[in-house]
C-alpha cells in the first residue's frame, strides 16, 4: 500500500524543505548530521513517506526551530 499524504502532510513536507533551505543545508548534509540516508530526508520533504513525530523533532532541532512553530509542525506529523 502506497502512502498518500494528506493536505497537512504536504504542508509539513513543504515547510521542512523551506526550513532546510533557509539554513543553507543540502539533503546530504542533513542526512549526514542525523545519520540518515539522503533518500530518507528527500522522502520526508516530498511527502512520499509517513512522517514520524520523533524524526520531525530531530529535523527541527537541527534547523533550530523554536516553539510554538516547532510544536505546530510536530502536531502536523501526528
Amino acid at each position: 500500500m502506497t502512502y498518500r499524504p494528506t493536505v497537512r502532510g504536504r504542508r509539513l513536507a513543504r515547510e521542512l524543505r523551506r526550513l532546510r533551505e533557509e539554513q543553507g543545508l543540502t539533503l546530504q548534509e542533513v542526512a549526514d548530521r542525523l545519520d540518515w540516508s539522503r533518500a530518507t530526508v528527500s522522502r520526508l520533504e516530498t511527502g512520499q513517506t509517513r512522517p514520524k513525530p520523533n524524526d520531525i523533532a530531530d529535523l527541527l532541532d537541527l534547523y533550530g526551530v523554536p516553539s510554538p512553530q516547532r510544536d505546530a509542525l510536530i502536531t502536523l506529523a501526528r
